[in-house]
């Protein structure tokens, strides 16, 4: 129980950091890199945004539509 109380925590700087980097523009990163990622960047496409990267440890290194997939490893 403990364990899942700290992840939570962890998860949760990790999404205030990039939050604080990211508020300021329209610039998004879509978290996995699989069919659905791609449906996810039509929308945000449509809809405005940028996206930046995608985070994807089993696709790191690969491309989407132009933008780079990283591991959640070096972030």
């Amino acid at each position: 129980m403990i364990s899942k109380f700290i992840n939570f925590f962890r998860n949760y700087s990790q999404f205030l950091f990039w939050y604080e980097v990211f508020k300021l523009n329209n610039d998004i990163v879509i978290i996995g890199a699989g069919g659905h990622a791609v449906s996810v960047t039509n929308i945000a496409l449509s809809c405005g945004f940028n996206v930046v990267l995608y985070v994807d440890d089993q696709k790191s290194g690969e491309q989407i539509i132009g933008k780079p997939v990283v591991s959640n490893k070096i972030l």
